[in-house]
């Protein structure tokens, strides 16, 4: 038995993604409802080794929208939805210091009423598409400021910093790990020197998303219901010391 059938994929098949029918939304709500079980079992222990990591101020929002969504201009926040994801990532007063600071994140958005920009920025995410489930480390999206300039200047700038990174990937090697950057994506496999890494990295710009990923086939042992909670607090155990090191925040 799986937490996420058959069924939980094919909510994204095309022409899905376009429609938002009641048909349509009522799969997709049911993908909702999985995420939500997932979380029930993943946060607690999240919470008992109390990490900076967070869900959404708003409870509605601890998994991404199963519906269209549209601000008060009409201005369409989404117009498609070809995956869902539940998501942990910066607390209420670390988005509301980011917030005074001002940023691309923020340039012509109402950022109360748009979520508190929590999609924006660096977060661990479990992700369902039509094809796999993901367990992944975002550091930016195409919209994201803070988290990646702030993440690349430091590597840049100093070798201390990016010994430390390399330190914290070489956990991931041989794990079924990869970094994203684009289209591109470099395993995460023994072999891989800190330079090849940096090399990689140099390639991240805005306009782009990246992060760092295990991917999941549907059919894949791991996901059965009796073990996917371990083995999604195993690659929490791996990803949370590098969320910690890329996200742009301070401590609350």
């Amino acid at each position: 038995m799986k937490l996420f059938e058959n069924f939980h994929y094919e909510a994204f098949d095309h022409p899905k993604p376009n429609f938002d029918d009641p048909q349509t939304r009522q799969e997709r709500l049911r993908v909702r409802d999985a995420l939500l079980k997932l979380n029930d079992m993943i946060w607690p222990y999240i919470s008992q080794r109390q990490w900076d990591l967070h869900r959404h101020r708003q409870s509605i929002h601890y998994v991404s929208s199963d519906h269209f969504i549209y601000l008060e201009d009409g201005t369409p926040v989404v117009t498609k939805i070809d995956s869902m994801w539940l998501h942990y990532g910066k607390s209420p007063q670390q988005l509301d210091y980011l917030k005074t600071l001002g940023g691309f994140d923020y340039h012509k958005l109402n950022t109360d009423e748009y979520f508190n920009a929590f999609y924006l920025h660096s977060r661990i995410q479990f992700y369902i598409n039509s094809e796999c489930l993901r367990c992944w480390l975002l550091l930016a999206t195409d919209k994201n400021y803070y988290d990646r300039s702030e993440y690349l200047r430091r590597l840049y700038r100093s070798q201390a910093e990016r010994d430390k990174l390399f330190s914290l990937i070489i956990r991931l090697l041989n794990k079924g790990f990869f970094y994203e950057i684009g289209d591109d994506k470099l395993k995460l496999k023994t072999g891989l020197t800190q330079d090849q890494l940096f090399k990689f990295i140099k390639k991240d710009k805005g306009g782009l998303y990246s992060g760092i990923v295990k991917q999941y086939d549907p059919a894949d042992i791991l996901l059965n219901i009796d073990n996917i909670r371990n083995e999604m607090t195993a690659n929490l155990e791996l990803l949370y010391p590098i969320y910690d090191f890329m996200a742009f925040r301070f401590k609350a």
